[in-house]
């Protein structure tokens, strides 16, 4: 009998207190294969700082170090290609595993990551499909995405996996996305956007031996109707890791049993102190450029911007998680309450804005876009930021 351990994080979203986690899994399970199921690059101040100055300065980047430390294999997730495609392959050349998306394809067609990894572990060969969500064109700016097609998930699956079992006794996709319906129950818990279709996946290929999912920052496992195949969602941040467990028999490479579980380790730990990136923090920047930068992204009439901002440090003080800013309609005598501009006579106006104190009656749409970090790295695009 043969065991086969796969361990999953998904939506590290920069943060480094997974690293002693997985050494401890390393230390338990020295058999082990340990995959991250995207979201891992772009989502902390850290991250910022790491991967500007890897961009646009050559320095190391610890984000990098510390996923070639712990994974064998990594998929791609909507927020790592923030920054676009062409910079995450920087990224992905210096990585020494495989990174895996086999559903966007450049403009011949051909996949701009590799669509799947056979490691052979104890004699047992394990294919690790990667597949990002049908609605990344939806989740990023189409500038990331200009160049380049997303097949839906289906269309991927159904491109590779005859391809995959014929070579490999396990068959695993790691997925970016999450769950439509309840996966033990069937019960539909949001409406079909097709940004998750975990559901879906396992219904329609029965074939496959596990799923990881990611996306949703949840925590989900079980064994799918009870027809052997397992599945894990791992929260965020690493708050849990996700574990699929095979017992296989070493001649006929059969499974024998299959379980899915989460493990739930304190990914919290003193991380060390680094005086480049304090200093950085209290970096001067400039607020010019702001406006012209939402209008990348947002449509507005007026913006309102509550609080100075004179370092990144201020920049992180005004703008608070999940939601950074919100749009709400107002009336042309409000604004000028505000002190704000309206030149033009219009039955009501869009207002930007981060004052949590304005009317909530009067929000057309609250955005959890990461200001902070897509400033930054436009201020670093456009020469504007020198450190």
């Amino acid at each position: 009998m043969i065991n086969i351990d796969i361990f999953a994080t998904s939506d590290i979203h920069g943060e480094e207190g997974y690293y002693n986690s997985l050494s401890l899994i390393r230390e338990k399970y020295p058999f082990s294969i340990i995959v991250d199921n995207g979201d891992y690059f772009i989502g902390s101040i850290r991250s910022t700082y790491f991967n500007n100055e890897f961009i646009f300065n050559d320095k190391k980047n610890l984000l990098i170090e510390y996923a070639n430390d712990n994974f064998d294999v990594m998929n791609l997730g909507n927020h790592d290609v923030d920054y676009g495609i062409d910079i995450l392959k920087k990224y992905t050349k210096n990585l020494t595993m495989s990174y895996l998306c086999a559903n966007i394809l450049d403009e011949n067609n051909n996949a701009v990551f590799k669509p799947y990894k056979i490691i052979e572990n104890q004699g047992v060969k394990i294919c690790f499909l990667g597949i990002v969500t049908s609605n990344l064109s939806q989740l990023t700016d189409f500038d990331n995405l200009r160049n380049f097609k997303v097949l839906t998930v289906f269309e991927a699956l159904d491109l590779y996996l005859n391809e995959v079992k014929e070579k490999s006794d396990l068959v695993i996709v790691l997925y970016h996305g999450g769950f439509e319906k309840d996966p033990i129950t069937g019960n539909v818990t949001q409406y079909d956007t097709k940004e998750d279709e975990g559901y879906k996946i396992m219904e329609n290929y029965p074939n496959i031996d596990g799923l990881i999912l990611g996306h949703q920052h949840r925590d989900s496992c079980g064994n799918f109707k009870n027809t052997g195949l397992v599945f894990v969602q791992p929260n965020c941040r690493a708050i849990s890791i996700g574990h699929l467990s095979f017992q296989i028999e070493k001649s006929s490479k059969t499974i024998i049993e299959a379980s899915a579980s989460l493990i739930n380790l304190d990914a919290k730990y003193n991380v060390k102190e680094d005086e480049n990136f304090n200093l950085w923090l209290n970096k001067s920047i400039t607020m010019d450029y702001f406006e012209d930068y939402l209008k990348e992204s947002f449509v507005f009439d007026c913006i309102f911007i509550k609080g100075q901002v004179k370092s990144i440090k201020d920049l992180m003080s005004i703008f608070k998680k999940p939601y950074m800013l919100s749009t709400y309609y107002m009336k042309k005598e409000e604004l000028k309450d505000m002190l704000l501009d309206v030149k033009e006579d219009k039955k009501h106006y869009l207002l930007i804005s981060n004052d949590i104190n304005l009317p909530y009656y009067r929000i057309k749409e609250r955005h959890i876009n990461n200001i902070i970090d897509g400033y930054i790295h436009c201020l670093y695009k456009n020469k504007l930021i020198n450190f």
